[in-house]
């Protein structure tokens, strides 16, 4: 499958300066482009990529995408568009076109969405048949980098669709086209950029909007905003799930323990009137949620549930989402690091209380909370305490106020290096330690120093 460059000038009214190149592979970082490769120069927060065409010429760049202000630079082929960012989402959206034959599920939520996205990834198949978002490539320019990853040989493409700001994901799935939509929940993220959870909602729903009339919709039924989601979506097909009596997929009797450093949960799935016995290597309820949407999406796919839920057993953590891991002490270390906000907190502190030793958290500010960050980061030093945490370690301005709200028995730190320091001192190996914070607070550094061979 091939496209060409007036194809893409065509749909973008842009002008096509040289050949006619055919587009067979995509790159927007200099540094990463193979010869042959279509590069498209992006306008960052830091970088621009219209300082790199004379790198991308001697690097053997087939064509570029450029905006008008430096056409003069380039000999090889070049379009120039008003924006390039639109210029990357619409030859994603014509790459997508050319695939008609694989489903696309699109999934977006403010919590344990990439754990989702690993899960029905893995309930879909194997790697040679289903394309998936790679590592944080689930916003604007993200979702089109793996579109344009697609070939005639996947079946199944599943896409996180991730949004700091109203729009974002209503435009990513315009570009993606998904056949079935699946919103995990909505909660307090990124608040600075949409205002309150109902903001959050709302942009949730997003995908919702955009998804073709014939698509299918999943949803959270525990989720506060089900109702308002569900009357977007009209008359296109919905599959809820939850631990709601009248979720389509529910979950019964969950049970987690902790075998060999390993976390395991077992529990009935439910698709009445047919009762199933689960067992995944995650820990927590949250996670037998984020099962069962994986499992609602592979129903919607057309996958038969036996299938689902042999899959779901052999899914692996993803790192940093409550992986068991053993410190130098040999006390058990549980990496969250991934990010975090109060609703994945509270699902690592209910993890925590069934776990052996002293439970203690290390703990890094949070971001993106917006006008109200201290007031809400004292609530979570209120929450922690009572959650039964015995020592709390934080680092970041406003865990000041965490400390403070928690009282005896926690420590503000002013960096790493000191958090490292205090923590070595204090530690015997009578302890669980558990990991989180923000990705801004690089938390994965702190379970560096207790861990060997860790890599961050």
């Amino acid at each position: 499958m091939t496209l060409y460059l007036s194809a893409l000038a065509k749909q973008l009214s842009g002008q096509q300066v040289g050949a006619d190149v055919a587009i067979t592979s995509v790159s927007i970082d200099s540094r990463a482009l193979q010869a042959g490769d279509v590069y498209i120069a992006i306008k960052g927060h830091q970088h621009d990529g219209h300082a790199f065409l004379a790198e991308i010429e001697r690097a053997g760049a087939s064509a570029a995408i450029i905006e008008a202000s430096s056409a003069s630079q380039l000999t090889i082929p070049h379009l120039i568009v008003t924006d390039t960012r639109t210029a990357l989402a619409q030859l994603a959206n014509l790459w997508r076109q050319q695939m008609p034959a694989c489903t696309v599920i699109g999934i977006t939520g403010s919590n344990g969405k990439t754990t989702v996205k690993e899960m029905t990834a893995a309930v879909m198949g194997d790697a040679s048949s289903v394309l998936y978002t790679q590592g944080n490539l689930n916003n604007a320019i993200g979702v089109p980098l793996t579109l344009l990853r697609l070939t005639q040989a996947h079946h199944y493409a599943v896409i996180e669709m991730g949004a700091n700001h109203p729009g974002e994901i209503a435009f990513v799935n315009t570009c993606a086209q998904a056949d079935i939509v699946l919103i995990n929940n909505a909660a307090n993220a990124h608040l600075a950029g949409f205002g309150d959870v109902a903001g959050v909602a709302k942009a949730k729903g997003e995908i919702i909007s955009t998804l073709k009339s014939d698509g299918i919709v999943i949803l959270n039924r525990d989720d506060a905003y089900f109702d308002y989601w569900q009357t977007l979506a009209g008359n296109r097909k919905i599959l809820s799930f939850g631990l709601h009596n009248q979720a389509d997929i529910r979950a019964e009797h969950i049970q987690t323990s902790l075998q060999a450093q390993q976390f395991m949960t077992s529990f009935d799935l439910i698709n009445a009137p047919h009762r199933y016995h689960c067992t995944i290597a995650l820990a927590g309820q949250h996670n037998v949620l984020n099962a069962l949407a994986a499992c609602a999406a592979g129903l919607a796919a057309g996958i038969p549930i036996a299938t689902i839920i042999t899959r779901l057993k052999q899914v692996s953590p993803v790192k940093g989402r409550l992986h068991a891991l053993v410190g130098r002490h040999g006390q058990l270390i549980i990496d969250d690091t991934y990010n975090a906000n109060a609703d994945s907190l509270a699902a690592a502190l209910n993890v925590l209380q069934h776990c052996p030793g002293l439970p203690w958290l290390v703990l890094g500010a949070f971001g993106e909370l917006g006008p109200t960050s201290a007031e809400q980061h004292y609530e979570l030093g209120l929450q922690i305490k009572k959650s039964g945490v015995n020592r709390l370690f934080a680092v970041g301005d406003d865990c000041q106020h965490t400390v403070a709200a928690f009282g005896e028995g926690a420590l503000y730190c002013h960096d790493h290096g000191e958090l490292i320091k205090q923590l070595n001192n204090a530690l015997t190996g009578q302890e669980t330690l558990l990991i989180k914070g923000s990705r801004s607070q690089k938390m994965e550094q702190i379970v560096a120093s207790l861990v060997e061979n860790f890599r961050t």
